[in-house]
């Protein structure tokens, strides 16, 4: 009996060594996110400029009339 016991302890043993290389194999093939937040401050900085630029040239524009 106790032989039993110890072959079905090393038998979850195993299967746990393998779901641990399994999951070691799915977390180094996931792809790492990249911190986008700069390029998204530089995207909003852009858009303020551009929104100053236009409304510039429709003062521009008005002062012309």
């Amino acid at each position: 009996m106790l032989a039993q016991v110890w072959e079905q302890t090393t038998a979850l043993w195993d299967g746990q060594v393998a779901t641990n290389h399994v999951l070691d194999k799915l977390r180094q093939s996931r792809p790492v996110l990249q911190d986008n937040t700069e390029i998204f401050e530089w995207l909003h900085h852009i858009q303020a400029l551009i929104a100053m630029l236009i409304d510039a040239r429709r003062v521009m524009t008005q002062r012309d009339q």
